[in-house]
């Protein structure tokens, strides 16, 4: 498989490697690969399939090229699911001497913590999908929901993880798609699987309780306020948690009992409700309002709109005028 120059949209891979020397006590004296989901460059390591980025959550979906030697880590907590044929992979980790071996099926992940590279070799082109996410977030959660921060997390390579793998499935899809709404739905899931690694990945983690009853009407009131003012804008689910004062983690489901919808969800649809507002009461382009209500582009808009009207924006104007 060849590599050739990927698009601006690309991860970026920042090569540092030299031929790798193993002392005999297993440690590796080679200067690290970092990748780091969250900054793309130009790269011939990585062909790079879709890339999105919102709230300090990072995903990408490609195939990685060989590493067939030394050590590769990330800055950021990151997590890698094997979305391919599978094949053979050999690693150390982060304080061992042993060096390790396994096949990597379909579905099997692999997780950094970041600042802690470890040794890693592969001889082929995996297609994986990505999930990176920033350490203020990865902290916020830690210290909120567990009272840890993210240095508490371990290392893992070909784990089975059924909810990561389920996961992985799902934003591959809003990868694939790049729909309305794709931005806070990676922020949403980016959040629950920072939770999920500190309840399964976290030195001596421990399960807090559910979270109970909604957000009350006076922070209820302060959050749709806030959505309703700025609807045009790049709204943050961390933005919104912090307005209502919760945590990351009891936000969204607070939200959701008092609403009935999940804050991405219901954004989505005041999005659309102040379109149509606009549509009706105004000779605004149809482009301008997409940009008005917050989409990225007409065509996002236009899928969205009719996905929950079934009629596209123009011929909702034009029926109803």
């Amino acid at each position: 498989m060849e590599f050739g120059v990927v698009d601006r949209f690309q991860f970026s891979l920042f090569q540092h490697m030299a031929s790798v020397n193993v002392l005999p006590e297993g440690k590796d004296k080679s200067p690290p690969t970092l990748i780091d989901f969250a900054h793309p460059v130009h790269t011939n390591e990585f062909r790079l399939d879709a890339r999105l980025s919102h709230g300090g959550v990072h995903l990408v979906q490609g195939t990685l090229a060989p590493h067939e030697s030394g050590l590769i880590g990330s800055p950021r907590l990151t997590i890698v699911v094997h979305n391919d044929k599978p094949f053979d992979m050999e690693w150390r980790l982060p304080g061992s001497d042993r060096l390790q071996s396994a096949r990597i099926e379909y579905g099997a992940v692999h997780i950094d913590p970041g600042d802690n590279p470890f040794f890693q070799r592969w001889i082929v082109c995996p297609n994986i999908v990505g999930i990176a996410l920033d350490r203020k977030l990865v902290d916020r959660v830690g210290h909120e929901t567990f009272g840890r921060d993210g240095a508490s997390l371990r290392p893992g390579v070909a784990v089975t993880d059924n909810f990561l793998a389920d996961a992985a499935k799902m934003l591959s899809l809003e990868l694939r798609e790049q729909s309305a709404g794709g931005k806070l739905f990676a922020e949403h899931f980016g959040i629950l699987i920072a939770v999920h690694m500190f309840r399964h990945y976290s030195d001596g983690a421990w399960h807090p309780a559910p979270a109970r009853g909604g957000l009350g009407t006076q922070r209820l009131r302060l959050v749709i306020d806030y959505i309703e003012a700025n609807l045009g804008d790049d709204l943050s689910i961390a933005m919104l948690a912090r307005i209502a004062d919760r945590s990351l983690h009891h936000f969204s489901e607070a939200f959701r009992q008092s609403t009935g919808t999940p804050p991405h969800r219901y954004i989505i649809i005041r999005r659309i409700e102040r379109a149509k507002i606009l549509l009706l009461s105004t000779d605004l382009p149809i482009a301008q309002i997409a940009l008005a209500v917050g989409f990225a582009s007409q065509s996002h808009f236009g899928a969205t709109f009719r996905a929950m009207t079934g009629v596209t924006p123009l011929r909702f104007r034009l029926d109803r005028l």
